[in-house]
C-alpha cells in the first residue's frame, strides 16, 4: 500500500502513485456512527441510526399501499385507523416516526399520531378536525436500530 509505480516509455518517464485503499465499514462502525476513516457501503448502510429504515405511501381510503420499503404490509382496523407491519423488525420499539400528507386534501387540521408502537409494527390514527378520517395521500417514515 503506497507504492508508486513507475514507467519509463521511450524517451520520457510516467510516475502514478497508488492510493492507499479505504476499508468498508464494519456493521459495529456503522451502528457507532463516528469513524471517520471507513466508508458506508451500500449493503451496511442500514445499520446507521439516521438512515431511514422503513416507509410506506398509502391512499388509507382504498385502502392500498402506493409504494413502500421495509413494509410487509398495512392493516386497515378501521376508519382513520391503520398499522404499518415492518419486513425487518427494530431492535426495539424505541425508533422515530414521521408523517406527512400529500396535497388537495379536502380538510384542515390534518394530523397522525402512533397509538401504538411495537418492534415489528407501528399503529397510526389519521385525523382531520379531531375526526378519525381515511385520507388519500399518507406518508409515514421510520428510523432507529434494526
Amino acid at each position: 500500500a503506497g507504492a508508486n509505480i513507475t514507467l519509463t516509455p521511450g524517451a520520457g518517464s510516467l510516475t502514478i502513485a497508488s492510493a492507499t485503499a479505504t476499508a468498508a465499514a464494519t456493521q459495529a462502525e456503522m451502528e457507532a456512527a463516528s469513524s471517520t476513516t471507513v466508508f458506508a457501503s451500500p449493503g451496511r448502510a442500514q445499520y446507521h441510526p439516521g438512515v431511514v429504515k422503513g416507509w410506506i405511501l398509502f391512499n388509507g381510503v382504498t385502502p392500498a399501499i402506493g409504494a413502500s420499503y421495509n413494509v410487509t404490509s398495512l392493516t386497515d382496523n378501521g376508519t382513520g385507523d391503520f398499522t404499518v407491519n415492518w419486513t425487518t423488525a427494530f431492535s426495539s420499539a424505541s425508533y422515530g416516526v414521521t408523517s406527512a400528507f400529500g396535497p388537495n386534501q379536502a380538510n384542515t387540521g390534518m394530523r397522525l399520531t402512533v397509538e401504538s408502537q411495537l418492534a415489528g409494527s407501528v399503529r397510526i390514527n389519521t385525523r382531520a378536525d379531531q375526526t378519525l378520517t381515511d385520507l388519500t395521500i399518507t406518508n409515514l417514515m421510520a428510523a432507529g436500530d434494526q
